[in-house]
């Protein structure tokens, strides 16, 4: 009985993280505001400026570049890696790549971006959490929305071109 409980209690939340921010267009962009928020104040408490990620059953990726432009890109190999390791890459961008970065963000309202339709089967829905001084917020679109949106694709093209410089040559 305390099991099927716990159980229960496991499908009811993931239910709940699934639903969220899939559908309709109020739930795909979130502001964050509030008082002692680290991120209304600019870099969050990690001190990550800019974090994208997107998993699928195949595979997916993290991108994380910090104020002091410390990049982190992890490269998710899912279940076609048939428990290969992800795959790490680090590296530094300089200051000028950060003033892009959140001039790009702002120049495509960034934090205006909404998805507008639900997605298709095997879609991934990559999010964009961004925690600059006075830009502040998370954006999730789905796979297609950012690939080919006016506005979201100048972002997530310069996030990706930022990170995949420290790729090694012969990779992807």
């Amino acid at each position: 009985m305390r099991v099927s409980r716990l159980l229960s209690l496991l499908l009811v939340a993931a239910g709940a993280a699934c639903s969220g921010g899939h559908r309709g267009s109020d739930t795909s962009t979130v502001p964050e505001t509030g008082g002692g928020s680290s991120m209304a104040s600019g870099a969050a408490a990690d001190g990550v400026v800019a974090r994208w990620g997107v998993e699928t059953l195949w595979g997916g990726e993290r991108i994380e570049i910090s104020a002091d432009g410390s990049v982190l890109y992890v490269v998710l190999v899912g279940a076609a890696g048939r428990g290969q390791p992800d795959q790490e890459y680090r590296g530094t961008v300089t200051a000028d790549d950060l003033v892009r970065l959140r001039r790009t963000f702002e120049e495509h309202d960034l934090c205006e971006l909404r998805s507008g339709r639900d997605g298709i089967p095997d879609e991934g829905f990559p999010s964009l959490t961004v925690a600059f001084p006075g830009l502040a917020c998370t954006v999730a679109l789905w796979d297609g929305e950012w690939l080919e949106g006016d506005d979201a694709r100048p972002c997530q093209e310069l996030l990706h071109e930022l990170a995949r410089r420290f790729l090694p040559a012969a990779s992807p």
